[in-house]
């Protein structure tokens, strides 16, 4: 039961709903010039940021991430589709990828196939959808088995 409540939940309205701004959520570069001064008692000069590590207890997950990546096996068929997900992605790809902590990025929650995981960085691949929720490539192609293709 608490499955397909947890299914009708949307990350972004429970967070506002709390009053979080998703895209607070992101650590940015400091602005040289507009850092408080103590006598201002604005904002915080420092990072209220800390890092994800320290939530991030394994102890009580219900799938390793090998098994969460599995859940995109069919039977019968050997390639891995992508898994379906949410991210905190920046709406601009570009930037995103040259500067994630810019003060000019917007993040928001995005629907994402999940590809593969990384145990070293222990990261997970993850590719925003198109249309309809498929994942694809720049040609429109399906991206499959981690996007990993025969040519490499």
């Amino acid at each position: 039961r608490r499955r397909r409540l947890y299914l009708t939940f949307d990350i972004a309205q429970l967070l506002a709903s709390k009053g979080i701004d998703s895209d607070q959520l992101m650590p940015r570069h400091h602005d040289p010039d507009k850092m408080p001064t103590i006598e201002e008692k604005k904002d915080p000069v420092f990072d209220i940021y800390l890092p994800l590590e320290i939530f991030d207890d394994a102890e009580y997950d219900c799938r390793i991430p090998e098994e969460w990546i599995s859940l995109g096996l069919e039977p019968g068929s050997h390639d891995r589709k992508p898994v379906p997900g949410r991210a905190l992605l920046p709406t601009d790809d570009v930037l995103g990828h040259e500067d994630p902590k810019s003060r000019n990025l917007i993040y928001k929650w995005t629907d994402v196939g999940v590809l593969d995981y990384d145990k070293e960085t222990k990261l997970y691949l993850v590719h925003k959808t198109v249309k309809n929720g498929l994942v694809r490539d720049e040609e429109g192609r399906p991206i499959l088995n981690g996007g990993i293709t025969p040519e490499g």
